[in-house]
């Protein structure tokens, strides 16, 4: 499997899928009507697991998943002003302060391609 994808800031119907074939941009001058360009499949993702490999995860019986309760607390108070990733480590840090001090529980980033910063809410 072909690790790239075509992608298009045109809305043109030529432009269907990534592996349909494509016509190539027409130039006039030094103007192009379309640009077409490969750029890699899992480009800009993160994810985030709520354990470690081969530990477990737990929850709450009333309110659920650790990782989803720390994610929205954190995301309801710092996704105005942090990136994704930053976001994310304080998730992770979050469990530091576990509440049962006879259990443990790491969420990790399994991988992340981001290249640039992401934030949820951009400033203007």
């Amino acid at each position: 499997m072909d690790g790239a994808a075509i992608v298009s800031d045109s809305a043109s119907l030529e432009v269907v899928s990534d592996e349909a074939l494509h016509r190539p941009p027409t130039h006039v001058g030094k103007i192009v009507d379309d640009s077409i360009r490969y750029v890699h499949k899992e480009k800009d993702f993160i994810s985030l697991l709520s354990s470690t490999p081969d530990t477990v995860s737990y929850r709450s019986e009333d309110l659920g998943s650790f990782l989803i309760q720390y994610i929205v607390e954190v995301f309801n108070t710092c996704s105005h002003e942090d990136d994704i990733d930053e976001l994310f480590r304080k998730v992770m840090q979050r469990f530091e302060d576990f509440p049962d001090e006879t259990k443990r529980q790491m969420p990790t980033k399994d991988r992340c391609t981001l290249t640039r910063r992401f934030y949820l809410f951009p400033s203007n």
